[in-house]
Order: C-alpha cells, then sequence, then structure tokens
C-alpha cells in the first residue's frame, strides 16, 4: 500500500527543499522452522534447542535493530520457487529449465527465466502481515 510504502522512506528538509532517503531496516529471516527438528521430532537433530536458544538470544539483543523477523517453513509444494515447474524460459515461456538450475537474479532481470503466469495463488496463503496491499 501507499501508507507502507512511505513508511519506508525518511523526509528531510536540506534547504529549501526536500530529499527523501530510504530508512534501515533490517529483516531476520528464519529458515524451515519446525518443531519436528526438535528432540522428540520426527526429523530432530541434536543442536536444534541449541540453535533455538541462539536465536532468542540474538531477538534479545538487537531487538532495537531487527525491523521484524519472519520465519519460512519448507513446504514442499509441487510450484514452490526451487521447482523447475514455477519457471519457463523467457524466451518461449514454455520450456522450463532442468532440474537442479541454478536461475540467478542477473536470469530473471535478463529475462532468460520468469515464473510462470498462469499460477494462481490461494488468499488464505499470502500472511496480511506481511504483504499489506
Amino acid at each position: 500500500s501507499f501508507r507502507k510504502y512511505c513508511s519506508q522512506y525518511v523526509i528531510s528538509p536540506q534547504e529549501k527543499t526536500f530529499s527523501m532517503t530510504r530508512k534501515p531496516m533490517t529483516t531476520l529471516i528464519l529458515v524451515d522452522v519446525q518443531r519436528d527438528f526438535h528432540p522428540g521430532g520426527s526429523l530432530a537433530i541434536p543442536t536444534a534447542d541449541d540453535d533455538a536458544a541462539r536465536i532468542a538470544n540474538l531477538l534479545k539483543e538487537q531487538a532495537a535493530n531487527i525491523t521484524r523477523v519472519v520465519a519460512t517453513m519448507d513446504s514442499h509444494q509441487k510450484l514452490h520457487l526451487a521447482n523447475p515447474g514455477f519457471w519457463v524460459s523467457g524466451s518461449d515461456s514454455v520450456t522450463h529449465p532442468e532440474p537442479f538450475t541454478i536461475i540467478s537474479s542477473q536470469d530473471v532481470a535478463d529475462g532468460k527465466w520468469k515464473p510462470r503466469t498462469d499460477l494462481k495463488v490461494l488468499p488464505s496463503s499470502i500472511d496480511p502481515k506481511i504483504f499489506d496491499g
């Protein structure tokens, strides 16, 4: 939304004009956070509790410096962006990459690969706290 976009900037007067500078923002991304990785879980690893304690400590120590925290969970969906079915060739919009093809942000910017345009995202799968309009 426009309000959210504007909140990312600081408007500061300089002489008789205004300039906009982007506010610093720090996002902590916690990848594939699952209870199953902790002792007693179906995918338990011995250091999961220690990892969680380190993350909690980081959050306490750096609370003033972290703008937001986003936790992801591996979904293994067929059309996840890590799967070839999510991508098509920028030249023919049909050909999918071979499995394990590395697709860089530069490849996307250059139009070599692009997300399929026929994918549908269910409204219930979007967290409104993260994606605001």
